[in-house]
């Protein structure tokens, strides 16, 4: 097992340092292209967002809100807070997810953002399990940590907001027994999409950087 974590976690080192060259050429380019956002006096913080997949189970209704952040010229660096919901229900097993974690999000435009990420889903559950030839109900919590290499779409002055990512699964505490591989450790990977509130009016506008 411990094995089986050390390749994971040179897997997540080996995404994120091609993940951090995708978004420097991404960045080069749209200084060359004029796209860079003027460093905007303040910026947007809440954000409403369905995801899919990822440490939400097959979905999730979000709120994301921004309370740490440092800008050095078209430079920024912010912190996150994402705190989810979610339920599901079958034949034989409700469940209540709710998803929390923290995140780190690196810009030079003001627009896409390299999304680096760490929490945990806490999981309760009843459902019919066989004993005995018998049907009997439990109810338990679990609880699993999970990490996040991805991207965000989030513009400063607001609208539309988009992410993917890759959301491995860590670790699983629960107080039964887990047989599988793929309860201790997984690969998994999320989308989602929202909206991030405007302020009443615009505070920064694009700017061309193309020399007349």
């Amino acid at each position: 097992m411990v094995r089986i974590r050390l390749f994971w976690l040179i897997g997540c080192i080996i995404y994120l340092v091609g993940a951090s060259n995708c978004m420097l050429a991404q960045n080069a380019s749209s200084i060359k292209q004029g796209l860079l956002y003027k460093a905007p006096q303040t910026f947007q913080k809440h954000s409403l967002f369905l995801e899919l997949m990822g440490n939400g189970g097959l979905y999730s209704i979000n709120y994301d809100g921004i309370w740490w952040h440092r800008t050095y010229q078209q430079k920024s660096i912010k912190v996150s807070t994402r705190l989810g919901i979610a339920y599901a229900t079958n034949l034989q097993e409700e469940s209540l997810l709710l998803p929390l974690e923290n995140n780190i999000l690196f810009s030079r435009n003001y627009l896409h953002h390299l999304e680096l990420g760490l929490g945990g889903t806490w999981l309760g559950f009843a459902r019919e399990v066989i004993v005995d030839k018998q049907t009997q109900l439990q109810k338990g919590q679990e609880f699993s940590l999970f990490a996040r290499f991805g991207y965000r779409y989030q513009p400063s002055t607001g609208g539309f907001f988009f992410r993917i990512g890759f959301t491995p699964l860590l670790y699983t505490w629960s107080p039964f027994p887990l047989t599988t591989f793929k309860d201790y450790l997984a690969p998994w990977a999320a989308f989602g999409f929202g909206y991030t509130f405007k302020a009443r009016k615009t505070l920064s506008k694009p700017l061309d950087y193309h020399k007349p």
